[in-house]
């Protein structure tokens, strides 16, 4: 699952206000929206803080492709 799809759902779920979960990973409520409607993509220095946020694995909110060259680089 993508990390804005994880945010989606924690959003819905948690009841938290968007200027709530922007205050929780220092960013802007603007950004905040743009991420949770697929405007912008995630960065990646995020995926720490939206990890400890909503309580998933980082490995869970990985795109594929970086799965991948993990993967391919665990085994060499």
């Amino acid at each position: 699952m993508a990390a804005e799809e994880v945010l989606q759902i924690y959003y819905k779920k948690s009841h938290q206000s968007q200027p709530e979960m922007a205050l929780a990973l220092d960013v802007s409520q603007t950004t905040i929206h743009n991420w949770i409607s697929g405007k912008h993509k995630i960065p990646m220095e995020f995926y720490d803080r939206i990890v400890k946020l909503c309580g998933v694995e980082l490995v869970d909110i990985l795109p594929n492709e970086w799965k991948v060259l993990l993967y391919k680089k665990d085994n060499h």
